[in-house]
């Protein structure tokens, strides 16, 4: 046979010793019995594979007046956790977020205000205590100090969380007695 020849039983005994390969693997497996224990994740495993919470943006802007809050938090369009954030949320009439029972309408700063009252989300009443608005109390999408995150608002972006700087200053302007200035 010259070196030109092709080897006519390589591929057949190559296939033998993969089809051989895997019957000692499934009589093997088989032959251990018993029962199947673990298929959960350690600890580090579970942290491994879970993706990391979302960081914390900055609060962007500064001062605790209604003015203030609505300019930097409430009101901008595009901007991540404001009620105008898209189309279809508070800041216009045609949006859902708005046309809905329950939703703000957050179309210009004196409606936004008196919407967050007429929809008994913030109340003078709440200055002695504003976590406990309903600002606070499972609307706004905030990190608990144990780190769970509570709250539905915003929708989009989904993965937003208010910074904390954010909600001190929202706290604030509640204590205060949520006054318009």
């Amino acid at each position: 046979m010259s070196s030109s020849e092709p080897l006519r039983g390589a591929p057949v005994r190559s296939a033998r010793a993969v089809i051989g390969a895997v019957i000692v693997a499934l009589v093997a497996c088989s032959e251990a019995g018993g029962d199947v224990k673990g298929g959960g994740l350690t600890d580090s495993g579970l942290e491994a594979t879970s993706p990391p919470p979302p960081a914390e943006a900055p609060c962007v802007g500064s001062g605790t007046k209604w003015s203030d809050l609505y300019r930097d938090i409430f009101g901008p369009t595009g901007r991540p956790g404001s009620c105008s954030f898209r189309s279809n949320c508070h800041g216009t009439p045609d949006g859902a977020g708005a046309r809905s029972g329950a939703g703000i309408e957050c179309f210009d700063e004196k409606a936004c205000r008196q919407s967050l009252f007429d929809k008994n989300i913030v109340s003078p009443s709440d200055s002695a205590a504003p976590d406990s608005s309903g600002l606070f109390v499972g609307l706004l999408r905030i990190r608990r100090p144990d780190g769970t995150v509570s709250g539905f608002m915003p929708q989009a972006p989904a993965d937003y969380i208010f910074p904390s700087a954010c909600l001190e200053r929202m706290k604030t302007w509640i204590r205060d007695g949520a006054k318009d200035d």
